[in-house]
C-alpha cells in the first residue's frame, strides 16, 4: 500500500469515536466497561471539523473544512467543503468518492477505495465499542483528563505508514474532540470537531446523494 493512500482512507475514517469521561479513579477495565457502554449508545453523528494536515516538505501546514455523517451499523458520509470540495459516501458497504471540477461532480475510481472500505468495516466496529476485533489495531486506553484512546498498528504493513491515532475524548457526553494521525515524526493529521450532534435522525439522502 502506498503511503498515501494509506494515510488518506485512515484519515477520511478515523473521525468518531464517543463516550463521557470518567473520574481519575476509573481507570483499567472498568474505564474500558464505560466506554464500550458509551458507544453502545450512539446511533449517529453529525459533526463539522477542520482539519490539519503537517509534512516535513511543507512550511505550512495544509488546512481543510468539511462536515461528517455516521449511521450505524456502518454508514458513513466525509464531506470537505474547502480548499477542494470532495466527499465519501458508504453505504450498504457501498464505497464511492466524488470530487467536485468546474461545478460537476465527478466520481472517481480508485483501487484503493476497496482497502477503504475494509478499514471502514474496522470503524465501524469502533463506533459501537467494539475494539478487540481490528486485526490491523490494538487499542490503549489513557485515563485523565482528556481521556485518549491511543491505536497502534498490529501489522507491519500498517506501521509501516503510521505510528498511532490519537483519539481525544470531550467533556460532553458522547463527543469527540480530535483525532490526531501520525505518520512519522513531522508529519501529521490533526482532525478536530465542534458542533457535534449524535442520535440524530439521519435521512438515506445523506448516504446516497452527493448534493445537498
Amino acid at each position: 500500500m502506498k503511503k498515501g493512500a494509506g494515510l488518506s482512507g485512515l484519515t477520511i475514517l478515523l473521525g468518531f469515536l464517543v463516550l463521557a469521561p470518567p473520574s481519575p479513579a476509573e481507570t483499567g477495565s472498568n474505564l474500558w466497561l464505560q466506554v464500550r457502554r458509551h458507544f453502545a449508545s450512539v446511533a449517529s453523528i453529525r459533526t463539522e471539523f477542520s482539519q490539519k494536515k503537517e509534512l516535513k516538505i511543507l512550511r505550512k501546514p495544509l488546512v481543510s473544512e468539511g462536515r461528517f455523517f455516521f449511521r450505524a451499523p456502518g454508514d458513513f458520509r466525509w464531506e470537505y467543503t474547502s480548499p477542494i470540495e470532495s466527499i465519501l459516501l458508504v453505504e450498504g458497504g457501498d464505497v464511492k468518492r466524488f470530487v467536485k471540477r468546474e461545478a460537476s461532480w465527478i466520481r472517481e475510481t480508485d483501487p484503493g477505495l476497496e482497502a477503504m472500505g475494509q478499514v471502514l468495516q474496522n470503524m465501524s466496529g469502533w463506533l459501537t465499542g467494539d475494539f478487540e476485533s481490528s486485526p490491523h489495531f490494538r487499542a490503549e486506553l489513557v485515563p485523565g483528563q482528556p481521556v485518549r484512546v491511543i491505536l497502534l498498528p498490529r501489522e507491519d504493513s500498517v506501521s509501516s505508514f503510521i505510528e498511532r491515532v490519537i483519539l481525544t475524548l470531550s467533556h460532553r457526553p458522547g463527543v469527540l474532540d480530535s483525532v490526531e494521525i501520525v505518520e512519522s515524526p513531522g508529519n501529521s493529521t490533526l482532525i478536530e470537531f465542534r458542533s457535534t450532534e449524535i442520535n440524530v435522525p439521519l435521512g438515506n439522502d445523506i448516504f446516497e446523494e452527493i448534493s445537498g
